[in-house]
């Protein structure tokens, strides 16, 4: 549930008074006109649009409604990246790819090709996120892509042939563990990250392997941060200014 106030402000954006006011929702939920909203029962990633009009004046408020974990995405049947996901939209478009619905980065958008979606709350810990990658290839150049948990990315830097955990990737490097990673364009990879706090600390764990084979048994890098992000939503990292990046079944769930 949450609670919804109407407030009126003049023309200087000084506070006037609350108000009374006709109420109307868009999406799923439910709303009383005395502006409490109630979730829909339905276990969904889902956006609401609440609207509130006095007179001639009228607000809206934008709600993402987001389940407890597990979270499961298969892509199959949208045609736009889930509505809840923050950074998603417009750097992503839905495609058919190898027979399946997928999630694809773009290179022809002017701004953002390099950057970060989140997919819920910023409060989760303790949690494993999975996805399947799949590397372009456009003149000889390839992208980076991977997987955040926690406030750390795992991710695979095709150019240079890498992959590490780090944290706070774009200005400290106080934290990280890397390895030499030879990606095959053009081939499904899988990803796995573990973020767990242990002992006032923050214990990363990653592996990847091709998809449709045996999941390895041991992790390929592990990370132990003594200054740890103890909080922090799942994400997709992408950097595509080189080529587009494949993605699809993405899960998150808690650790057991």
């Amino acid at each position: 549930k949450q609670e919804f106030q109407v407030r009126l402000f003049n023309a200087r954006g000084q506070f006037l008074k609350e108000s009374p006011a006709e109420i109307t929702l868009t999406g799923t939920g439910e709303i009383t006109k005395e502006g409490e909203f109630t979730a829909a029962k339905e276990v969904a990633h889902t956006t609401t649009a609440i609207t509130a009009k006095v007179g001639e004046l009228s607000g809206k408020a934008r709600l993402r409604t987001i389940p407890p974990l597990p979270w499961k995405f298969d892509f199959e049947g949208l045609k736009d990246p889930p509505a809840t996901w923050v950074g998603a939209r417009y750097r992503h478009v839905m495609r058919k790819v190898d027979g399946s619905d997928a999630m694809v980065k773009i290179t022809t958008i002017p701004k953002g090709m390099r950057r970060r979606l989140s997919m819920g709350q910023s409060d989760l810990h303790d949690y494993t996120i999975q996805g399947d990658f799949k590397a372009g290839k456009l003149n000889n150049k390839v992208p980076d892509f991977g997987l955040i948990g926690q406030g750390y990315t795992f991710f695979i830097e095709g150019a240079i042939q890498r992959m590490q955990i780090q944290s706070w990737q774009a200005h400290d490097k106080r934290s990280f563990v890397a390895q030499k990673f030879t990606l095959v364009p053009e081939t499904w990879y899988t990803l796995k990250l573990r973020a767990e706090n242990s002992n006032n600390k923050a214990v990363l764990r990653a592996k990847i392997w091709k998809r449709g084979e045996k999941e390895p048994t041991d992790w390929t890098l592990e990370l132990v941060d003594s200054q740890p992000n103890t909080v922090g939503s799942p994400g997709l990292y992408g950097d595509a200014t080189n080529a587009e990046i494949f993605i699809d079944n993405i899960a998150v769930t808690p650790n057991e």
